[in-house]
């Protein structure tokens, strides 16, 4: 069996679903319309999510998040994948560290494991886990250093 990466089959899904609008007569400016068209609406709809603090929810699938916010699964994944260059997994975990990132400067007194909860990442280990993937440090190395670690890769 063949490896490929998760979201590689849904693009193939996504691309043969633009393909097939293109045979029922439509032209490529036509296409790139409702690429454009398609975008823009999944932008407008993932600001409102943020805005809400949905992305700091548990959701136990994409489905679901794509459900709340009125789009299909498919379009959210291509959405992420042209536009944002990343999985909508990767990118909602980079928004959950930013944000734990500001709260661990401006809480300089709450528990790393509270903020972590806050953030929608429950688990300590997985916080601290998944926070020094994003930044090359971790949260208590953020907090001692001020937001400043010297081995840092952050990529904001």
């Amino acid at each position: 069996m063949k490896h490929t990466q998760p979201g590689s089959r849904l693009l193939a899904r996504i691309t043969n679903r633009i393909r097939k609008h293109s045979r029922k007569g439509r032209d490529k400016r036509a296409e790139q319309a409702y690429i454009r068209r398609t975008c823009s609406k999944i932008e407008k709809k993932l600001a409102e999510w943020v805005k809400a603090g949905k992305h700091r929810e548990h959701y136990p699938t994409i489905q679901d998040i794509a459900e709340e916010m009125d789009v299909t699964r498919e379009e959210l994944a291509f959405y992420c994948s042209t536009r944002l260059h990343k999985s909508f997994y990767s990118w909602r975990k980079e928004l959950r560290i930013r944000d734990a990132m500001s709260m661990i400067l401006e809480h300089k007194d709450m528990p790393l494991c509270q903020i972590g909860f806050s953030v929608g990442i429950p688990d300590k280990s997985n916080f601290r886990h998944q926070f020094k993937s994003v930044t090359g440090c971790t949260p208590r190395e953020w907090r001692m250093t001020e937001g400043h670690p010297t081995h840092s890769t952050t990529p904001f």
